[in-house]
Parts: structure tokens; sequence; C-alpha cells
């Protein structure tokens, strides 16, 4: 019996052939094809400045870098988060300030109002599950703001592309991401010139002071730009799945669904929803050949040894929230197993 897997990159023929005529050509380092792919994502987010990376880590790191943290300095993050945006601050030994959720996932501000100090340098904002959100109430900290866009591409928050008024926007093009670079691959975007020359001063590989020269190659570059150019593609084919499963679940009591918001659009990188006792729906789910996951496997606190408590609306979601699998390559024969088997394990 097949196994659906929770994830999976969308990686066709085009996206083969252009990575082959890169791979035949007399250059695979980064060249001009990263160039391109730069451009072509500075485009989608309205900025002019962008420089691809390694990973989002990565990313990460290199804007922490150009702010000028450095130890004994302190970061706003969500408690609810990826647990990978600890890395960057861990490089520098930068510390990880948590701060609760509002229930769309953005940062709490009564909490950062409880949480903030003179060591705060910045502040990461992390939308999730596609749905992205506002910056404006945050600028009243005259912090730098970095937004964590790599789960809203594609998205849009009143009319306008995800992050705008940030200082930085930052992605992870991973396997599993909207699209990806290959496996690995990251970038950074800002308007400002003066970010954009220190980054590019870090970054290079020109023997000119300590240097991180952590590119990514023209090859991984020819599978992300085969891949944006397919990204409407990608958004139209996750938005009717997302269709499909809301309309097929709406009917069971047992099951929250995702909010729909007027004031944004999203990609559905994840479709997840809220049900009681998620660790038998995974390991129910997976006996049926059907994987299933907690959207953030644990939440930051849990790393850092912190009380849940002090995190609420973080560790409600933490204990609810379930994704299900939604990415272009899904049939609709898999959907329907995938909708079939969470209804009947989570129906009384």
């Amino acid at each position: 019996m097949e196994f659906i897997t929770h994830s999976k990159p969308s990686i066709d023929k085009d996206d083969i052939k252009i990575a082959l005529e890169c791979m035949v050509s007399d250059y695979i380092g980064p060249g001009k094809l990263v160039s391109d792919f730069e451009d072509l994502v500075a485009k989608i987010f309205n900025r002019p400045f962008a420089v691809a990376t390694y990973s989002g880590s990565i990313a990460l790191f290199i804007i922490l870098r150009v702010l000028g943290l450095r130890k004994g300095d302190s970061v706003i993050i969500s408690a609810y988060s990826p647990h990978q945006i600890i890395n960057a601050l861990y490089y520098l030994g930068v510390e990880p300030v948590l701060v609760d959720i509002n229930p769309d996932y953005s940062l709490s501000i009564e909490d950062i109002d409880k949480k903030i100090n003179n060591k705060v340098k910045a502040i990461v904002i992390t939308p999730l599950f596609s749905a992205p959100v506002g910056i404006e109430e945050y600028k009243k900290y005259n912090l730098p703001l970095i937004y964590n866009a790599t789960q809203v591409l594609g998205s849009s928050y009143q009319n306008e592309p995800p992050g705008k008024g940030s200082d930085f926007i930052f992605l992870s093009f991973y396997a599993t991401k909207v699209i990806t670079t290959g496996g690995m691959g990251g970038i950074i975007l800002t308007s400002s010139k003066e970010y954009y020359e220190s980054m590019r001063k870090i970054i290079s590989r020109e023997p000119d002071g300590i240097t991180y020269p952590l590119l990514i190659t023209d090859l991984q570059a020819s599978i992300g730009i085969s891949q944006i150019k397919r990204l409407s593609e990608f958004i139209a084919i996750r938005s009717n799945i997302a269709k499909f499963y809301t309309e097929n679940f709406k009917s069971i009591k047992t099951i929250s669904l995702p909010p729909f918001y007027t004031d944004r659009t999203q990609s559905f990188f994840r479709y997840v929803i809220k049900v009681k006792d998620v660790n038998r729906v995974v390991k129910l789910s997976n006996e049926n050949k059907v994987e299933v996951k907690r959207p953030i496997e644990k939440p930051l606190y849990f790393f850092l040894n912190k009380d849940f408590k002090e995190y609420p609306n973080s560790h409600l979601s933490y204990v609810e929230n379930l994704s299900i699998p939604i990415y272009p390559t899904l049939t609709n024969t898999q959907a329907k197993k995938i909708i079939k088997v969470v209804s009947n394990i989570v129906s009384p």
C-alpha cells in the first residue's frame, strides 16, 4: 500500500532540464544564474536588493552580522517558531527572547511589552502556514524588523507582498518549502543599499578580512529559476487542494479548520487543522499510511527549558495543531485518502 508523505519537493522535467543545461556549461559556481535568481525573488517582494545564501539559517546569521549583533545582545522571536531559527542566534552568542503569539501567529505586543529591554537589538517576525502578518504595530519599538517570509512566499497582505516595511526579509528554499533550489538555499532581501553592500562584503569570496562565503551555486540557482517560474502554478494547486480539504472537513465537528482572512491571501504552504489528541491522530494516520505531523514539532520553549505556562497561545497551538499533506504533486486520489483516514480517526 502506498505511503503518503507529509512533504515532498515538486521537481519536474523542466527543473531537471535547466539543471542539466547548467551542469554541461562552462560554469556552475556562483555566477550569472545566481544574480538572475536574486532578481526574480527581489521582484516578487518589491525589493531592490537581494543576496542568495546557502540556507535560511545562514541568511538570518548574515543579517545579524550586518546589524552588528554580538554576545550579550538579544533578539525577540516567537515562542512558536521552527527550531532552526535559533541556530543563527547561537552562532553569534545572541540570546533569544521568546514571546507568545496571537491567534494568527503574529507576535503578541502585550508580551513584547513585558519582556523587551535595552539588550534587545532586533525583532524577528515569523508568519506561519502561509498567512502573512503585518508589521506596523512593531515599528513603535524602533528596532530593526526581520521578516521570515519562508512560509508565506506567494501570499499577500493587504494587497502587498509579505514583509512590506521591514528592514530585512529572508527565506529558506529547503527541499520541502514552497519552492526549492535543489535541497538547500536561502535569500535575504532589503531596500537599504548600505545593508546590501555590507551583506555582499560579508559573503564575499574575496580575501578582504573575515568573510562567510556561504553562497549558492549557479546549479542551485538554475533550479530556483525554474521553480520561481512555476510559483503561480504551485499556489493555484495548493489553493485547490486546500478548498477540497475545507469542503470535506467542514461538517466534522471534531476538526477546527484553518482561519480565512479577508485582508490577506494565502499560499497554503501548510494546511493546519486543530484536533484533540494530536499524538493519537499522528500515530493512527501513520499506521494507515498517511503521514501527518505537528507543524511545529517542538516550540522553542522546550529547547530553552522555559515554562510552557508563560506562552499559553503557543502551547495551545502545539497541543492542537495538526498538519496534513499539501503539495503540488499530491493527487486527487491521495487527497481523498487523507480525508478518509483523518476523518475516521477524529470522528466520535
